[in-house]
């Protein structure tokens, strides 16, 4: 498959999976074969017949039902925080989905490459003072973090469905405008598992888009931007009234783009894919205008000679009654 065909697929699949359209109840037949395969696995390790380990201390987990981008990252960051000022030693661990580790469990420096780790525990590595480690084999992962890093509590970032690791607490995250997309499971609509699932986690948290009854609301601000190269920093008010390009390789683009037009920004933008590779020829057309992108698409950028480029600083804000329904669950 070329790479260019591999990218509109990336990019259209998602627009399939918003509606109930012909295409995807023609796939309908084989999301029912999907749910009964993963109602057996998870059957598998409900009944011990698949190994479960666990752990000696918790592990809470921030995953989602959908594939693709929900802001998930965001909020293992606000956790991580919340249980420092609790006096915990978290930690976190990632797949480290689109890095290329020399070895494993890796622990992600704030000088770790991207291309190394991934970009989403770059990212937070860069933020966050408590250690992020990177393994596909999260139990494995969780370990290190406990015994090698003395860590009290472990946060996942993603893994809901990864039933090999115990956890005791689950938050779920629905991001943005989609939600649950068209309700299907893979490959007809974008659900990992049935949206009953939501049912049994401890949290569900609700990312941007229009307010829904129960769970948690959660927002990313816009706080301020920053010149990749120098650290320059920058207000959002003095971009207002410019045109920008506009570069976001994230689950929701869209999302983004209109966060930055809320500003006051006039923006042209230029859509990647989730975890996108970025390359110099990717850039080699946006002339004439600052080019403003998110954290995430900037930590894969570092390297690269771009004269005006900057992202953005971004704060999270959350519904009162989350942190401490966390700390319930916590016993903290």
């Amino acid at each position: 498959m070329s790479e260019l065909t591999s990218r509109y697929l990336r990019l259209a699949v998602p627009r399939l999976w918003r509606s109930r359209g012909p295409l995807s109840l023609l796939l309908l037949p084989l999301s029912w074969i999907y749910v009964a395969l993963a109602s057996v696995r998870r059957a598998c390790y409900a009944l011990g017949v698949c190994r479960t380990v666990s752990f000696s201390r918790p592990v809470v987990v921030v995953g989602g039902v959908t594939v693709g981008g929900s802001g998930k990252t965001p909020l293992v960051m606000h956790v991580a925080r919340l249980l420092r000022e609790r006096g915990c030693r978290p930690g976190i661990v990632s797949r480290g989905y689109g890095g290329a580790p020399r070895r494993t469990p890796l622990l992600v420096g704030p000088d770790t490459p991207a291309s190394e780790c991934g970009d989403e525990p770059a990212m937070m590595a860069r933020n966050m003072d408590v250690p992020v480690v990177v393994d596909a084999d999260r139990p494995r992962g969780v370990n290190e973090l406990i015994s090698r890093y003395g860590c009290d509590i472990v946060i996942s970032d993603d893994g809901l469905q990864h039933y090999a690791m115990d956890r005791q607490v689950e938050i779920a995250v629905v991001g943005g405008e989609a939600g649950l997309g068209n309700g299907f499971c893979l490959p007809a609509g974008p659900l990992r598992e049935p949206p009953g699932r939501l049912d049994e986690v401890d949290a569900v948290v609700y990312s941007g888009g229009p307010e829904r009854p129960g769970g948690y609301r959660m927002e990313l601000r816009i706080e301020g931007l920053t010149r990749l190269g120098s650290g320059d920093r920058a207000a959002p008010d003095d971009f207002r009234g410019r045109r920008v390009h506009a570069v976001a390789g994230i689950g929701n683009p869209a999302g983004f783009f209109a966060a930055l037009r809320a500003l006051g920004l006039e923006i042209e933008g230029h859509s990647f894919p989730d975890h996108h590779r970025y390359l110099p020829a990717d850039f080699a057309a946006m002339a004439g205008a600052p080019i403003v992108m998110t954290e995430k698409d900037a930590v894969k950028c570092m390297d690269m000679p771009l004269q005006d480029a900057w992202y953005t600083n971004v704060s999270t804000q959350l519904d009162g009654g989350f942190d401490n329904k966390l700390i319930e669950l916590l016993n903290l």
